[in-house]
């Protein structure tokens, strides 16, 4: 998948799984602020309260010009849910997450959800400028205590094949 800025996203397989691997290492060192991760005797880290993670499929490393800058994870509940979605630091403040993230969602239209750990206002800044590029202010927010998330619910229409008006 190809988006603007020389984004491309790549389904995570066997073949860079190693490269997936490191950005899930960033991730879960950025995100132990606000979750529970734990460090293992190779110096690696787990989270506590997602045994198998980070899942090889649905997942989609994000590459600006050739070079990993993030992924995004995508599980297929009743409706596809992001769960996890990074941007190395030096990628950030570009537009390459939102681009990414718009790549991703553009590809699968009909219902969506956005998980973003509660109180996480950057995550949620993120969510909605993204999401709001699609639907406007056509989206709800719900909570899940239990998991400590927050979910944004969206549909995303399939593009217009119809070539405007009078066709």
């Amino acid at each position: 998948m190809h988006g603007e800025k020389g984004i491309r996203l790549v389904q995570v397989d066997e073949g860079n799984w190693g490269v997936f691997d490191r950005l899930v290492q960033l991730y879960l060192h950025e995100i132990s602020a606000h979750l529970r991760v734990q460090n293992t005797d190779a110096a690696t880290l787990v989270w506590e309260d997602r045994p198998g993670f980070p899942p090889i499929s649905g997942a989609w490393l994000i590459y600006v010009k050739d070079l990993p800058a993030g992924f995004a994870i995508m599980e297929k509940r009743h409706c596809p849910v992001v769960t996890d979605f990074f941007i190395m630091n030096n990628y950030r403040q570009l537009g390459l997450g939102r681009g990414a993230a718009e790549v991703l969602l553009a590809n699968f239209p009909g219902p969506w959800k956005a998980a973003s750990v509660a109180g996480s206002e950057v995550a949620r800044s993120f969510w909605k400028k993204v999401i709001g590029g699609f639907v406007g202010s056509n989206f709800r927010i719900t909570a899940d205590a239990v998991l400590d998330l927050d979910y944004f619910e969206f549909t995303i229409k399939p593009p217009d094949k119809s070539g405007g008006l009078g066709s």
